[in-house]
């Protein structure tokens, strides 16, 4: 589809890939070669089960980003919210850390990723690292981002590696002379990586409790759109692990405490709306 561009000449970047298309009078997007597919025929591909969104993301709009039905997270419920917003919301910090055993080019790699957390529980993403870390570089960036952000935990995969990493912890508090409060989780076996970030995270995507600073750096934001929106198929997930480590454990939507009970469920969904602008 042709693209809204401003005037520009087309050059192809990510971001103009993903800006919005170019409608005709009915509200249909102008195909780029209307005498090879019409709007028609484009919108039979989509509908097509041998085709899909993702399918048709790729091959048609030459940009496997995908929205709409069947796809876990869809580009256009993507939240950007400035940091200087996230700031002077009510919350407190948590950070989940996803370590990678090695540092070869064909390892995952190593995420600490630090959420806002607020009354109704949303997740405001403001700080992410992510490379191909050394134990020394992972207990440091933990660190750093730790008294940053002053946050109240940090939550880590607990398995051979890290348990190894343990005593670095120890060492770096007593010369900092700060001290984490670390939660080593514990996997369930039974469950796939891929089955549980979906189950845990999708739902709170789609009910837009998850979203993320704007100031991030933008080849950070790029990886952050490629993992949503080619979950499951894109064979790196570690900021969405990362992410859905976040929420684990937490089972309900809404405020933790000092609710008015006076107050309907209209008036605390209008109040959580002003306390957003």
């Amino acid at each position: 589809y042709k693209k809204d561009l401003q005037g520009r000449e087309p050059q192809y970047t990510p971001d103009e890939l993903d800006a919005p298309d170019l409608l005709d009078v009915e509200g249909h997007e102008i195909p780029v070669a209307p005498e090879i597919n019409s709007w028609e025929d484009l919108e039979a591909m989509k509908k097509d089960p041998t085709c899909g969104p993702i399918l048709f993301a790729a091959q048609m709009r030459n940009n496997p980003v995908a929205t709409g039905e069947g796809v876990p997270f869809p580009l256009d419920m993507l939240c950007w919210t400035p940091d200087r917003v996230i700031g002077g919301i009510a919350g407190h910090h948590e950070i989940t850390v996803d370590t990678a055993d090695t540092v070869s080019d064909t390892s995952n790699d190593s995420v600490i990723t630090t959420a806002k957390v607020d009354s109704m529980q949303r997740r405001y993403i403001r700080d992410i690292r992510v490379g191909k870390f050394l134990p020394d570089e992972i207990v440091d960036h933990i660190f750093g981002a730790a008294i940053q952000y002053k946050a109240i935990v940090v939550k880590i995969e607990e398995y051979a590696f890290v348990r190894g990493m343990k005593a670095a912890f120890d060492r770096k508090s007593a010369q900092l002379g700060y001290w984490l409060n670390i939660i080593f989780l514990k996997r369930e076996t039974r469950v796939s990586k891929k089955e549980r970030i979906i189950m845990t995270l999708q739902p709170w995507y789609k009910a837009r409790m998850l979203r993320f600073s704007s100031d991030l750096p933008d080849w950070v934001k790029e990886r952050v759109k490629q993992e949503l929106t080619r979950f499951p198929k894109y064979s790196k997930d570690d900021i969405l692990d990362t992410i859905a480590d976040q929420f684990q454990g937490q089972d309900y939507f809404g405020p933790t405490g000092g609710r008015d009970p006076d107050l309907t469920e209209e008036q605390v969904l209008e109040k959580e709306k002003k306390e957003l602008k």
